[in-house]
């Protein structure tokens, strides 16, 4: 069945070729001009692009590897609409893209910066099937020299049932030693207490949840 579009006339549509991210379309089509004609349309998911700008007007982009540009490029934080509203989807992929908090103490009397710190997160997720995945999380922390990771491997065999398995290590980088206070340079992992100079943990849970009807 014919329809229209603007001065434009639709005799029919045929999808030429689709996957998780778009679709390309072509259209038997009657021109403004009245003569026969081909017009492509290639529709997107939905997604959203968020440019992230802090108190002091920093502007926060990404950086990753494009397959079409063939080199890393900067970016806008984008994402798909994945079953929410599109603020909410912002929220998430600012969460998951980039995780950054700033703080800095400025002394009234000198109005010099006491101190001023950056903490940025990273975050990932990997589904190796359907039952099972891998989580990792690295903070790391100007102010103090400061990165943390863990690692997280989740089995959920069923819905309200998941087992875990942990593993979390601390350590510091060109900081100072917190028991001597001595400056230790390189990465140094940091110690439980005096005399251990390993701090690292591994933890397992298992949560169940039971509804009752």
């Amino acid at each position: 069945m014919e329809r229209k579009n603007g001065n434009w006339t639709i005799k029919g549509t045929e999808k030429k070729f689709g996957n998780d991210f778009f679709k390309v379309f072509e259209d038997k089509v009657i021109q403004p001009d009245g003569k026969d004609g081909n017009y492509a349309t290639i529709k997107f998911v939905s997604g959203v692009s968020v440019l992230p700008i802090d108190d002091d007007d920093f502007v926060y982009l990404t950086k990753q590897f494009r397959y079409s540009a063939g080199r890393e490029t900067l970016e806008v934080v984008a994402g798909g609409i994945e079953n929410e509203n599109p603020l909410d989807a912002a929220k998430r992929e600012v969460k998951e893209e980039l995780d950054y908090s700033k703080s800095r103490l400025t002394r009234y009397d000198t109005d010099k910066v006491a101190f001023d710190s950056n903490i940025v997160t990273l975050r990932s997720t990997y589904q190796f099937t359907r039952f099972i995945f891998a989580r990792t999380r690295i903070d790391y922390s100007s102010l103090r020299s400061n990165l943390s990771g863990q690692l997280l491997l989740g089995w959920n065999p069923s819905p309200g049932t998941a087992f875990y398995i942990g593993y979390n290590d601390n350590l510091n980088y060109n900081g100072f030693n917190r028991f001597s206070g001595q400056f230790e340079p390189n990465f140094q992992r940091n110690g439980l207490e005096r005399g251990n100079n390993s701090r690292a943990e591994l933890c397992f849970a298992a949560e169940s949840v039971v509804e009752k009807k």
